[in-house]
């Protein structure tokens, strides 16, 4: 009997513990199922195309270029992608526009944005080549071929017309990135992902579950 006196306050107690924390509880809905490839989605108040997904990722490509950019800003000298003028516009546009994004952003090879290869494109339907309405042009990842050429997509009249173009060229900027399935969540009637919302909070950080959000409690919380 004792002993269930003493079972029945220590419960009592863990639950006058919880009840006494400040979590702002948050129901989360169930998620809605990410939209099949090549499908458009909203992400960031960005169109995208669905490119790539698995059982823990997904790869989005925008539909439209974001932005432009030269791939370098002069000719004779022979650099690689990591020191162009073009990763560092694309970087530059990243944490002005996607840092509040970057939690559940995955990095590739180093960026939270990034550009498709020359293989890459190669994978994409006519229709998500074609897409892009602001700019005709727009770069692909990889190194200079030679000290004034880079690769530049060309989807206006022909197709798929890959090529090089001059490293000076303004052209677009038509980045992908890649999310963490299991911190975002797609909403169908919106047709957007989103930030996965949690089960509990702890002033202004959000966790998953309850359980997450109870473990991470300190003192005087």
């Amino acid at each position: 009997m004792r002993k269930s006196k003493k079972i029945i306050s220590l419960i009592l107690s863990v639950l006058m513990a919880i009840s006494m924390m400040p979590f702002s509880a948050i129901t989360a809905s169930a998620a809605d199922p990410m939209p099949a490839k090549n499908s458009l989605v909203n992400f960031n108040g960005y169109e995208w195309y669905i490119i790539e997904q698995d059982s823990s990722t997904v790869t989005l490509l925008s539909k439209d270029t974001l932005g432009e950019s030269q791939y370098y800003t002069a000719l004779g000298t022979q650099i690689t992608y990591n020191e162009s003028t073009l990763k560092a516009n694309l970087a530059t546009f990243a944490n002005d526009n996607f840092s509040e994004y970057f939690d559940v952003i995955n990095e590739v090879d180093g960026e939270k944005l990034f550009l498709l290869t020359q293989t890459q494109k190669g994978y994409l339907s006519e229709t998500v080549r074609k897409s892009t309405t602001t700019l005709v042009h727009w770069w692909l990842k990889g190194d200079m071929v030679d000290s004034d050429r880079a690769y530049l997509y060309t989807n206006g009249g022909n197709y798929d017309l890959t090529t090089t173009y001059n490293v000076t060229v303004v052209s677009g900027l038509r980045p992908a990135c890649q999310l963490d399935l299991s911190k975002v969540e797609y909403t169908a009637s919106t047709n957007t992902i989103d930030k996965l919302q949690g089960e509990a909070a702890i002033g202004t950080t959000v966790y998953t579950t309850f359980a997450e959000a109870l473990a991470a409690a300190q003192t005087g919380d």
